[in-house]
């Protein structure tokens, strides 16, 4: 059996933690006290019920309980069980914020200020840091970052158990599934419902597979060379609703303006026009001129680019290449793709 305990300060991001786990086939027990988890572990080697691996969530909801923590591992692993120590910490702003943001009570707070509650804790917690396997700062990290760190220190052990990806087909007259997150619209593709003899069977039965699949269209389809179909028809979507950027256009057209200026100065200088007029302005232009190249460096920064058809295409392929019997092929399908394919017809 594998044991984690995942502790840390209150604000650390410890529910997260605990989401993640789960979807790698933990079983997690939150906010269970220390002097129970020998109890609990001894219940579970002696129950029919199969938990290979198990998570404890321990912390300051456990009030002074908590400082039999760092005893409790000391047992645990004198006993020769496997256990790892997760700690989750954030500096004192970031923790702020968040409680800020939740309007949550902090477990060691009395009613004063909430940085004493936050130091006390620091220090309450302080030997089991000194214990712990793996320290994870979440004070700038994404959720999909702390996701990224937990699953590279527990995932990798255990079997790859979180590529979900449901295809479902259904009529689209009846609407399409809330929880898709892609929809592909294949009803372009021969339909057997109106061939009088495959109307009456099923998408799992042969001869509609056969009808389906052997069709120039479903072919074209399911080939690469479709990808750049795919690729142009998306590029060009995309581009037609990228707006203008107007400030952008103007402070660009201001750019030329002065430019022009500047042309028309370096001229006069050249046909040996020059007092402490042009040079006045001369160097009124620079400074201008300079300004305006930092805000259109600035805008571009902020400006939605056009897609590129070619390097739509090539990630789209990156896709195909792809060895899928690998773990970090699977993770970016997921991360690509979500949870969920759809694809929809009319029956």
């Amino acid at each position: 059996m594998q044991f984690i305990i995942v502790t840390g300060l209150s604000g650390a991001g410890k529910s997260t933690a605990v989401h993640i786990l789960e979807d790698i086939g933990y079983y997690c027990i939150d906010n269970i006290p220390p002097t129970l988890i020998t109890n609990f572990i001894t219940l579970c080697q002696n129950s029919n019920i199969a938990m290979e691996k198990i998570a404890f969530v321990v912390d300051a909801r456990s009030g002074d309980r908590i400082i039999r923590l760092a005893d409790e591992i000391k047992e645990l692993k004198k006993n020769g069980y496997k256990c790892e120590v997760l700690f989750l910490e954030a500096n004192d702003e970031v923790i702020i914020k968040r409680y800020k943001e939740t309007r949550r009570k902090h477990p060691g707070g009395t009613g004063g200020l909430l940085i004493d509650s936050i130091v006390a804790e620091r220090r309450l917690l302080s030997e089991v840091r000194n214990q712990a396997d793996y320290i994870i700062d979440t004070s700038n990290l994404l959720t999909r970052q702390l996701k990224e760190q937990i699953l590279a220190l527990f995932e990798s052990r255990t079997k790859f158990e979180n590529l979900n990806v449901s295809i479902i087909s259904f009529g689209f007259k009846r609407g399409i599934p809330l929880d898709s997150d892609l929809v592909f619209d294949v009803r372009f593709l021969p339909n057997p419902f109106y061939d009088p003899e495959l109307r009456t069977h099923t998408g799992l039965e042969q001869p509609i597979k056969d009808f389906v699949l052997g069709s120039e269209a479903t072919q074209n389809f399911l080939q690469s060379a479709n990808l750049k179909a795919i690729a142009k028809e998306t590029t060009n979507n995309y581009n037609k609703f990228i707006e203008k950027d107007l400030i952008l256009e103007n402070l660009n057209k201001e750019l030329q303006e002065k430019n022009k200026k500047l042309a028309n100065l370096l001229r006069a200088l050249e046909n040996g026009i020059f007092n402490d007029t042009t040079n006045d302005r001369m160097r009124e232009l620079e400074i201008a001129n300079k300004e305006l190249k930092e805000k259109i460096i600035s805008r571009e920064k902020l400006t939605i680019k056009p897609l590129d058809e070619n390097v739509v295409y090539a990630y789209l392929c990156s896709f195909k290449d792809l060895d899928y019997s690998l773990n970090n092929a699977k993770q970016r399908l997921i991360d690509m793709f979500v949870n969920r394919v759809v694809l929809f017809d009319d029956h």
